[in-house]
């Protein structure tokens, strides 16, 4: 398997409803670890509404920053005016296609949960008895 390709393993293309092309991929634990509030929160759980909203954004935000590739750039946290001509900052994203990024890393990140059925496999997910 050559670089380019391991890379793109697990990223989806995916053209946004402004026309914006580019790549999504389920988060992964470097992503969760860049947010500590949002690695705390899943390793602790969220104990109040306050704090479950406040990590709810760190999620979405998470997930826009993280999770979404344009094509031929990047994406950054820079306030508008300051990125590069390739960055994109996810405060520039309208919110038609900011919904779109988080519906398909939400669906991404489901179908990795989901267990593929494989032959051979022990029935309802349990270790044979020995």
């Amino acid at each position: 398997m050559e670089i380019s390709e391991y890379r793109n393993h697990g990223r989806k293309p995916i053209t946004l409803p402004s026309g914006l092309k580019g790549f999504v991929r389920a988060p992964n634990l470097l992503d969760m670890a860049a947010y500590p509030k949002l690695f705390a929160g899943a390793a602790n759980g969220a104990a109040g509404e306050e704090e479950q909203y406040a990590l709810t954004g760190e999620w979405v935000h998470c997930i826009l920053r993280r999770c979404f590739v344009p094509e031929r750039g990047s994406m950054t946290e820079k306030e508008p005016g300051r990125c590069m001509p390739d960055e994109l900052s996810i405060h520039e994203l309208a919110p038609a296609d900011a919904d779109a990024i988080f519906t398909a890393v939400t669906a991404l990140q489901n179908e990795a949960v989901a267990p593929a059925p494989e032959e051979g496999a022990p029935e309802g997910g349990t270790f044979p008895a020995a």
